[in-house]
C-alpha cells in the first residue's frame, strides 16, 4: 500500500509552524510566449518566483509564530517548506495575512509568502 503525504511542514526563521491545515506551493518561471508573424516562436523566461500559501488553525492560547510581524517588515525571512518528498529553502517576503472566524467554524489564519524561484531537493 502506498504512503501519502500529510499537510506538509513549514519552518519560519528556524521555528516550526504548527497547526497547519493547508499548504500550497506554486513555482512560476514567468515564461512568456513569443509570437512572430510566422506563429509561435518559443518562450522568453521572465523573473521566476516561488509562492507559498498557508492555512492554519488559530489556537485560543495564540500561535507560536507572529505572522503579522513578518508582513509588516521589509526584510526577508529564511523559510523551509517540506512537501512532495522535497525540501524548498529560500528567503521569503510575507505579503499578506488574513484571519477568518465565524459561527460554527474554527478560527483560521491564511498567509502568503513569496521568494525567488526555488527547486526542491529530496528531503
Amino acid at each position: 500500500m502506498a504512503t501519502y503525504e500529510s499537510t506538509g511542514q513549514l519552518v519560519i526563521d528556524g521555528v516550526p509552524a504548527y497547526d497547519l491545515t493547508g499548504l500550497t506551493k506554486t513555482t512560476d518561471a514567468q515564461k512568456n510566449r513569443v509570437f512572430t508573424s510566422e506563429g509561435f516562436a518559443g518562450i522568453s523566461r521572465g523573473a521566476g518566483f516561488t509562492e507559498i500559501q498557508v492555512m492554519r488553525a488559530i489556537p485560543i492560547a495564540g500561535s507560536n509564530i507572529d505572522v503579522e510581524q513578518y508582513v509588516d517588515s521589509s526584510n526577508s525571512v529564511p523559510v523551509q517548506v517540506f512537501t512532495g518528498g522535497k525540501v524548498y529553502a529560500f528567503d521569503a517576503h510575507f505579503e499578506r495575512s488574513t484571519n477568518t472566524t465565524g459561527v460554527n467554524r474554527a478560527a483560521e489564519n491564511a498567509f502568503t509568502l513569496v521568494g525567488p524561484l526555488t527547486l526542491g531537493i529530496p528531503a
